[in-house]
């Protein structure tokens, strides 16, 4: 059972400190970083999408449309299979380097029609925020400190 919580309290202090730090100010970014991390330490479930304007505003996260994956010419069908929130990590578990599942939004995450990456990660590192329209802003993909 999710610790609802630690879910309402990360959403309310993004919520608190998107309402009280300027625009642009990237340490606001960095803080959601912090949020999220100690949100992953506890039994939580996915809760991005409550607060998902304010990231993708803040350059926390970007959004593309799925066609834009630069697999996707090759994989359309694996892309445009997804009708719910997808991650799209793979595991083998029997791979002897796997690690647990820590990293699973490393790659992004679909919500059809829309890829997500959050900042920081693989995906959101492999992508300018220049391509993103909802980050009309210069790029900002390295990773939160």
């Amino acid at each position: 059972m999710s610790e609802h919580l630690v879910e309402d309290l990360v959403a309310d202090s993004v919520r608190v400190l998107d309402g009280h730090a300027e625009a642009g100010d990237p340490r606001v970014r960095d803080w959601f970083a912090v949020l999220y991390d100690f949100e992953s330490r506890h039994d939580c479930s996915f809760t991005r999408f409550r607060v998902m304007d304010i990231l993708l505003r803040r350059g926390y996260t970007y959004r593309f449309p799925v066609d834009r994956h630069p697999e996707y010419a090759e994989r359309s069908a694996y892309f445009d299979a997804p009708t719910e929130f997808t991650e799209l990590r793979t595991f083998d578990e029997d791979a002897p380097d796997f690690d647990g599942y820590e990293s699973w939004l490393v790659d992004g995450y679909i919500a059809p029609p829309f890829l997500y990456c959050d900042a920081g990660t693989r995906c959101g590192d492999a992508w300018s925020p220049s391509v993103n329209s909802t980050v009309p802003t210069p790029p900002r993909s390295a990773a939160p400190r």
